[in-house]
């Protein structure tokens, strides 16, 4: 039975609310070290994601590129044409709020999404197929668009906690599947 994508949506809200803070940081330190363990992060450009509310919080794994001088880019939404850009991100640069209330960095040092390697990207539910139910509002679909009939560069990596996975998941025409799923329980590649 394929569910709809609001159900689902507040389905697994509610599973990653449920996560106790010790289950949290377990979590979120296991997929950093199979990030560290099975992903070639060496010269790349990277962007990750600034966790709001309940999402797997990646920013430990800011700390370590840093410390290789690997280059970190945070998405930058352009509210008008519902996409992304990714500003880099060092430990001086400004930080200030979108209109959706999260933290990016002041536009400085923009990338396209072409110029990236790898992505890591925070997921509400996924399937073993790599579709990933995102927020609801398209952006990361929209920005990497151009990889919808080949698997070219960035490598998108999806992350969530296990039970976030879903059978019942389906994806639309316009959706990018993720090519890497790391939860605090596996790492795979799609």
């Amino acid at each position: 039975m394929v569910l709809d994508k609001f159900y689902l949506r507040k389905k697994y809200r509610e599973c990653r609310r449920q996560q106790s803070t010790d289950q949290k940081y377990h979590a979120e330190n296991q997929i950093i070290r199979f990030f560290l363990s099975y992903i070639d992060y060496k010269n790349k450009n990277i962007a990750l994601y600034f966790a709001k509310k309940e999402e797997l919080n990646v920013s430990l794994l800011v700390k370590h590129l840093w410390k290789e001088n690997i280059n970190v880019f945070l998405p930058v939404m352009n509210s008008e044409e519902m996409t992304l850009h990714f500003a880099a991100y060092r430990e001086n640069t400004v930080i200030k709020k979108n209109v959706y209330g999260i933290d990016e960095p002041e536009c400085v040092n923009i990338l396209s999404p072409k110029e990236l390697d790898i992505v890591l990207l925070p997921m509400l539910a996924f399937n073993r197929q790599g579709q990933r139910l995102g927020m609801g509002k398209g952006y990361y679909d929209r920005t990497f668009a151009f990889r919808q009939h080949n698997r070219i560069k960035p490598l998108l990596i999806g992350i969530a906690y296990a039970n976030q996975e879903s059978q019942d998941l389906t994806g639309d025409a316009w959706d990018i599947p993720v090519d890497i799923i790391i939860t605090e329980n596996e790492y795979y590649r799609v």
